[in-house]
């Protein structure tokens, strides 16, 4: 379950809107540091793990992911900026961590770019933590 969560560091649908910037070339950029901390901490991600289980992962402003999940239930890991704009998730397990750069999307979506060239997501951005996690 965390192992997909961690490679798509679920995120939700924002109330507030979420500007999506376009390159030239039609691709949404990556967020900077500063863009992950102001659109991504203080929110939360909505995703489908799989058929049966839905996740939803708040990410706090001291670094805490506060996670639960259908299957599972309530489950805490870390967040980190590393290596300038990645937002990284430390787990327990080194099979449930790992760094991705994150986009938004319109539409209060986020996607999460690897650097193997594949993308997770769409995922919905929920403004504030709306579960009380």
């Amino acid at each position: 379950m965390r192992n997909r969560a961690l490679q798509s560091i679920a995120i939700g649908t924002v109330v507030m809107a979420i500007p999506a910037f376009v390159t030239a070339y039609g691709e949404t950029p990556p967020l900077t540091a500063e863009g992950v901390i102001r659109e991504i901490v203080g929110n939360t991600i909505q995703y489908q793990n799989d058929e049966k289980d839905q996740v939803q992962e708040f990410f706090a402003p001291d670094g805490t992911i506060h996670g639960w999940s259908r299957k599972a239930g309530k489950y805490r890991s870390q967040w980190q900026i590393r290596f300038g704009n990645y937002l990284c998730i430390v787990a327990e397990s080194a099979l449930e961590s790992g760094c991705v750069r994150v986009l938004v999307l319109p539409r209060a979506q986020v996607e999460f770019k690897l650097d193997i060239n594949e993308t997770e997501g769409p995922f919905e951005l929920l403004h504030g933590n709306p579960r009380n996690l």
